[in-house]
């Protein structure tokens, strides 16, 4: 198994998924033309994010952009989604 995770330029994740396996080809779920400013983070393996729902990776944490590594938001810290701006 394996978690992509769509974010923007400002490390705010956009869409968290789980995929069993990937077909052959593609590097990641998602369209293969994304937007502008927006990348895909794949954790291979899960490790510690295994257990988790896609859910709240998404509410609790955000993308080191620069490290492309998860990182703990603080609570009352989380970044709003592009569409609450």
């Amino acid at each position: 198994m394996n978690i992509f995770v769509k974010y923007d330029g400002k490390g705010r994740i956009l869409s968290v998924t789980r995929v069993a396996k990937m077909p052959e080809g593609l590097k990641h779920p998602y369209a293969v033309d994304l937007e502008e400013g927006v990348e895909v983070l794949a954790i291979e393996p899960p490790g510690q994010f295994a257990d988790m729902e896609p859910l709240d990776i998404h509410n609790n944490f955000a993308v080191d952009v620069e490290k492309k590594t998860l990182v703990k938001q603080r609570p009352g810290k989380i970044r709003p989604s592009k569409r609450s701006e």
